[in-house]
């Protein structure tokens, strides 16, 4: 295996010369158009390996993916993921796993509305009203903190300021009406138990592949 260091001018620029005579960087990851994994590679799929079988890979990779790093260590899985740059100000380390593929949607996530109510009038009625009046004889003249009493001079309104008044008694020819019973629908949208909204965008499913052969990084 051989060494370099990814600061130094000369193997970047041999990079360009060589073309594809360049060995492959141990932990480099490709994106591969069939479904073989070639050799060299082992697939981004989340998978355990030996740490004494894969030694340079785990030497780059540490458990930055999974693993007990004495035995095992675990390769990044790429199966139904996005690839975003990682790095000082993304807020993303690198191995950071994070997002999903389709979410539910709550009242939280949905702006201030209103819903528009329908009432439908089934039955009207017509109510007496029922004043408080007095059957004692009225002396009084003036409606402050009166009732309604029985007359003494023909033809003349009387008010009486007894404070027992008998309040049950109907005023004749005195109706109220307004009260109707009737139902209020607001009709709701959208089912009980609503389904996870896909947020994927439109994508070609390829694979992932990582090397662990080729040159082993030093910085």
């Amino acid at each position: 295996m051989h060494a370099f260091s990814l600061r130094n001018p000369a193997f970047i620029a041999s990079l360009g010369r060589a073309g594809s005579a360049v060995n492959t960087i141990v932990g480099e990851v490709r994106m591969v158009a069939f479904a073989k994994v070639p050799y060299g590679f082992l697939a981004c799929d989340g998978g355990l390996y030996s740490v004494t079988l894969y030694p340079e890979l785990f030497a780059v990779l540490g458990v930055t993916y999974g693993g007990d790093g004495e035995t095992t260590f675990a390769v990044p899985n790429m199966a139904g993921r996005m690839v975003i740059g990682s790095g000082s100000g993304s807020g993303f380390a690198v191995g950071t796993r994070g997002g999903a593929a389709a979410v539910t949607l709550t009242t939280d996530n949905l702006p201030s509305h209103a819903h528009t109510a329908a009432f439908e009038l089934t039955q009207a009625a017509v109510m007496a009203a029922k004043i408080a009046v007095n059957d004692v004889a009225g002396t009084a003249n003036l409606p402050t903190n009166s009732y309604l009493a029985p007359m003494i001079k023909t033809g003349v309104v009387q008010l009486s300021t007894t404070t027992s008044p008998v309040a049950d008694n109907y005023l004749a020819g005195v109706n109220a009406s307004g009260n109707a019973s009737g139902t209020i629908t607001v009709t709701a949208n959208g089912g009980a138990n609503p389904s996870p909204v896909s947020v994927l965008p439109p994508s070609c499913f390829i694979q992932y592949v990582i090397a662990f052969r080729g040159i082993v990084p030093t910085a």
